[in-house]
């Protein structure tokens, strides 16, 4: 096809993508159930006590959850940088970059919106002529869920230290908002990822077909 960017098949990069986003799917739900029994029942894990049960299973959660959102994270951005080089190929008439629909993650303020615009163009550009190509009111709902959710977790955390003292779970339940948005987030995003994949995968075969003939 014409233009600076080729088209490539990410077919092993989006089955890794989603794995790790599964089981990072996995590690939120079993930090999240030991976050609300804490809640529940106003007890609060110790992970400096490895013979308490709920502290060691808070604390081996956290760890699943934290690393696979590590990896799911590096790998996430990998795809996005792939998927839009792929969208370029499709519509090189696009005004995205490949560097940029990975690096607006890392930018303040811009960061909160930047990467959504992105990831909607390439959206777009993924359709075939004549599809449905405005993107789903879902695709918004992840970067909400994302955004509010990282927000509230981050306030939790900020509040730990002080609540614990007062007695308070008030944190806690904080955090398990933000997690729950984090879980919805997740999900959408893999919902996104192989949506893309597939729509882009088609979208080039048929350009294909359409220059043979």
């Amino acid at each position: 096809m014409a233009g600076k960017y080729i088209f490539k098949p990410m077919k092993g990069l989006t089955f890794w993508a989603l794995l790790l986003i599964g089981l990072k799917l996995a590690g939120l739900a079993a930090y999240g159930s030991c976050e609300v029994i804490q809640a529940a029942t106003g007890v609060r894990a110790n992970i400096s006590d490895p013979q308490d049960a709920l502290s060691l299973l808070t604390l081996l959660s956290a760890l699943l959850y934290y690393l696979f959102a590590l990896l799911s994270g590096i790998v996430s951005l990998v795809w996005i940088y792939g998927a839009t080089r792929n969208a370029l190929a499709i519509r090189p008439g696009i005004n995205v970059s490949p560097g940029w629909a990975v690096g607006w993650f890392f930018v303040p303020i811009a960061g909160l919106f930047k990467p959504y615009q992105y990831l909607a163009d390439v959206w777009r550009a993924s359709g075939l002529p004549g599809a449905g190509r405005e993107p789903p009111g879902w695709m918004l709902g992840w970067w909400l869920s994302y955004i509010i959710g990282t927000a509230l977790t981050n306030i939790a955390s900020r509040l730990e230290d002080g609540m614990a003292a007062a007695g308070d779970v008030a944190d806690i339940w904080l955090t398990i908002f933000g997690l729950g948005l984090l879980f919805i987030a997740s999900a959408l995003f893999f919902r996104l990822v192989r949506a893309i994949h597939t729509n882009q995968q088609a979208t080039y075969s048929g350009l294909n077909t359409a220059e043979v003939f």
